[in-house]
């Protein structure tokens, strides 16, 4: 073990069993699907053991009314980076990422420090490609927000959106950085230019990664 097991965790969540037998190491979690460490890779006992009971303490806390974990009496911003939750989330949201928490969705723990969401990785279902397996065209709801529980997977942002000080840091940060980047975003550059572009982009994924998408909704 190294001197300080409080750090160094790079986490994913996957729905797909199979990848997380293949995992050299991960933990079942009390709420939501399997987590691979993607670092360490070969983890110790200890490490894992360390991580797990962080994350599952995470989890209750989160879900709780009041945000507080009953056992530890810590609350949930006492286990997580905020912003960096709600950086996630707007980004998911706002590009419509169909895998969301389900799938290829990473979080990050450096030593003595908070748990942070992130990187942003896999969005080849978002923005309304044909190949989701939501009937995505029309939808007019928050899809990462309002996604139910079910199949044993953890909807993390709809939980996370019912505490206050969560809601009002969404807005303060959705106010503040993101709606100014959009509006002069939107003033440079047409709809039918951004569809270009993206399009162009989803086929050059497929192509890497030997697939077709059907191109996206208009």
């Amino acid at each position: 073990n190294p001197p300080n097991i409080t750090g160094g965790y790079l986490l994913e969540t996957n729905f797909k069993l199979n990848r997380y037998a293949e995992s050299p190491s991960g933990f079942i979690p009390t709420f939501g699907y399997p987590i691979e460490i993607k670092s360490p890779k070969y983890a110790t006992k200890e490490q894992v053991s360390y991580i797990c009971k962080y994350y599952n303490e995470m989890i209750e806390a989160i879900r709780s009314e009041d945000g507080i974990n009953a056992r530890t009496k810590k609350h949930y911003t006492d286990y997580i980076d905020i912003d960096s939750f709600i950086y996630y989330y707007l980004c998911s949201e706002l590009l419509f990422n169909h895998d969301a928490v389900f799938a290829s969705f990473f979080m990050y723990k450096d030593k003595n420090a908070k748990m942070h969401c992130g990187p942003l990785w896999d969005f080849d279902l978002s923005l309304n490609t044909k190949v989701c397996f939501v009937k995505a065209n029309g939808y007019n709801g928050f899809y990462v927000r309002e996604s139910q529980e079910k199949d044993g997977s953890l909807m993390l942002f709809g939980q996370l959106y019912k505490h206050r000080e969560y809601r009002q840091r969404l807005i303060e940060i959705f106010n503040t950085e993101i709606l100014p980047i959009a509006r002069s975003y939107y003033q440079e550059n047409t709809l039918d230019s951004i569809h270009n572009v993206i399009e162009t982009d989803l086929t050059i994924n497929g192509l890497k990664w030997g697939y077709v998408l059907s191109h996206l909704y208009k």
